[in-house]
């Protein structure tokens, strides 16, 4: 009998509630829809920005602050955000993980590359 793979989806909302040592990964909106299955199908403890607040186009002090609380890992591809945002995320002291190509955007798959090569590293060194 085959057996059904369960995906790790923890909530921040309440209904299921995460360890307070718990790693989490925390996905921004720039990173795309296509990179976040792609983690919950290798079993990666991450939520996205939206899934956490229940809307789009949550502004960046928000998502830095639910890092902080949460202490989690914040994976992004805003590389303007990080800049206008250096002091806040500097004096929170959180990780940040930006997926950002200067000269032009970055695929899916690429992006996948560099997160199948930095989660372990970072999961490793954080528990």
């Amino acid at each position: 009998m085959a057996s059904r793979r369960q995906t790790y989806k923890p909530r921040l909302n309440g209904k299921r509630g995460l360890p307070p040592d718990a790693l989490l990964l925390l996905l921004d909106e720039a990173p795309g829809s296509p990179v976040a299955k792609a983690l919950a199908r290798v079993q990666y403890p991450f939520v996205t920005v939206e899934a956490v607040m229940g809307r789009q186009g949550v502004p960046d002090p928000e998502t830095i602050s639910r890092c902080a609380t949460h202490n989690a890992i914040g994976i992004h591809a805003d590389a303007q955000a990080r800049k206008q945002h250096k002091v806040s995320l500097r004096d929170s002291g959180i990780h940040t993980l930006l997926l950002h190509r200067e000269k032009g955007g970055m695929t899916g798959k690429e992006q996948l590359r560099i997160l199948a090569f930095v989660l372990p590293h970072l999961i490793r060194n954080r528990q």
